[in-house]
């Protein structure tokens, strides 16, 4: 388990968290996966693909035009990188224990 969620969690960002049991934790890296995604595919959307938006997401970047495909694939990258690094990291710390009741 010390491996295999944190390895997930990289794969897929929270889904480490959500098997460990720390739910709001892996819906927050999991919203922001995605928020990342559509955030991305919106200045794909504003750097005048709009016609082909469907061609960037499911392929990427490599779907843009030449002079604006390198800075927002670097920075996508960049992002992604970061958020499925910091999920994985994450991953590893267990979940708090509850407070008992009295």
């Amino acid at each position: 388990m010390q491996v295999l969620l944190p390895a997930l969690s990289a794969i897929v960002p929270g889904l480490g968290q959500l098997l460990r049991g720390r739910v709001s934790d892996g819906l927050l890296f999991l919203f922001f996966a995605l928020w990342l995604r559509v955030t991305l595919g919106g200045l794909a959307w504003t750097a005048g693909v709009g016609d082909r938006l469907l061609d960037v997401a499911l392929w990427g970047f490599p779907a843009l035009p030449a002079g604006q495909r390198v800075p927002l694939s670097v920075l996508a990258t960049v992002m992604a990188v970061v958020v499925h690094a910091w999920a994985a990291l994450d991953a590893r710390r267990p979940r708090a224990p509850r407070p008992a009741a009295t």
